[in-house]
């Protein structure tokens, strides 16, 4: 039986075989580790998605998966997402300039919050990059002001300025919006009811060619709303110019100084210059212990005159006739003033119960050294009633001139 001894190259290639086979390995097992990268296209080391985040990397744009606002480029971070930037979100980002506010396209910022243009502050008001509260000297329409730096808690608007309330005004009237001059005291008084007796300023004709000028307001007698327009005791010129001046008119309203207005302002301070159309008319009240008013109406008159209170029949000169009649309001007259009543009767030949206190007349007598003013009866003497201690009266004539003040409304 013969058999085969394996030759020597074939132990040997054996033997090589082996070796190969023991000397292999898994490539897994025996490379090294990555070191992770910001660029390697895998979420490894401490990013909180593909490349970003965790501290290492760039924020995560958003809708990548975050643990922190940090991780985000939108600084914020909600459900372990990265969210666009919003108004809500507690982070200052996007292009405001504060948490949450300024920068156009959210709220504007309080006072005291970080800000880069007025437009970023609910004042208005950006200094040194601060919001700053709304002030009456900031050149800003702010806070409760009706325009800039006036109107609402600042010093009032002048004319033609915003406003909401007649307060807001220097004129202290607002009409639409806008302060205007008022054209009497009544019509202040309709815009603003609550007024007080006072000074105020108004333009009788508005846009017309009398100036405005300061008058005096009676804003609670008899309904309010009636503008001083006449004064004085004796020596009424009875002018149709006006006599004195409107200052002295306003601001001496109770001394013997006679001033009144030029009739073309009374008629425009009514508001119609017709004369017999006039409601009310004038309001004469009669101080110095009389304390009593008359109503006085025109009787024929179609344009208002001072001049029609004159006579020429009494040797002082003037007009013709009167031609005013009127009524008394007895309500407040010690007197108990009741004759003048009738709508006809002229008024400087109309006495009551002879010629005494409760009549009352105007044109310039001789024999009364012709001043001009609103007489009693020759019977009325200073010391004829208690309290009257204030009239005028020539030496050659009884007739008393008690000051009186002379007001207006329509």
């Amino acid at each position: 039986m013969s058999s085969k001894r394996p030759g020597l190259h074939h132990v040997m290639r054996g033997l090589l075989l082996v070796g190969v086979a023991s000397c292999s390995s898994n490539p897994a097992e025996t490379m090294p580790t990555p070191t992770p990268t910001c660029a390697d296209g895998i979420k490894n080391g401490a990013e909180t998605d593909v490349d970003c985040g965790g501290g290492t990397c760039s924020k995560c744009v958003d809708k990548k998966a975050c643990v922190a606002a940090s991780d985000c480029g939108s600084g914020a971070c909600i459900n372990k997402v990265c969210s666009a930037p919003s108004c809500t979100d507690t982070v200052k980002n996007g292009a405001e300039t504060d948490v949450d506010c300024g920068g156009g396209t959210c709220s504007k910022c309080p006072d005291t919050k970080v800000c880069t243009a007025a437009s970023d502050c609910t004042s208005g008001v950006c200094s040194a990059k601060v919001c700053t509260a709304a002030s009456c000297t900031d050149t800003v329409k702010n806070g409760a002001e009706t325009d800039v730096d006036c109107g609402g808690t600042c010093n009032p608007c002048s004319l033609g300025l915003s406003c909401t309330v007649g307060a807001d005004c220097s004129t202290s009237l607002c009409k639409q919006g806008s302060c205007q001059y008022a054209t009497s005291c009544k019509d202040l008084l309709a815009a603003n009811p609550t007024a007080s007796d006072g000074k105020y300023t108004i333009d009788p004709d508005a846009a017309g060619p009398i100036a405005p000028l300061q008058v005096l307001c009676d804003m609670t007698t008899d309904g309010g709303g009636w503008t001083l327009v006449g004064k004085g005791r004796e020596g009424w010129s009875w002018v149709d110019a006006g006599e004195g001046t409107a200052n002295e008119l306003m601001n001496n309203p109770t001394t013997n100084t006679v001033a009144y207005l030029d009739s073309a302002i009374v008629a425009a301070i009514v508001g119609n210059p017709n004369f017999n159309a006039w409601n009310s008319s004038l309001k004469v009240h009669r101080d110095s212990g009389f304390n009593d008013d008359y109503k006085i109406r025109p009787n024929a008159a179609t344009t208002f005159k001072w001049s029609l209170f004159s006579d020429n029949r009494h040797g002082c000169g003037g007009n013709a006739a009167s031609t005013l009649s009127g009524s008394v309001n007895v309500s407040a007259s010690p007197l108990g003033l009741g004759g003048f009543n009738s709508s006809n009767a002229d008024l400087k030949d109309f006495q009551n119960t002879g010629n005494d206190c409760t009549r009352m007349f105007t044109p310039l007598w001789n024999s009364h050294d012709c001043k001009g003013g609103w007489s009693t009866g020759v019977s009325c003497t200073p010391t004829a009633i208690a309290g009257i201690n204030n009239c005028f009266m020539a030496t050659n004539e009884a007739h008393c001139i008690p000051h009186v003040r002379v007001w207006v409304r329509d």
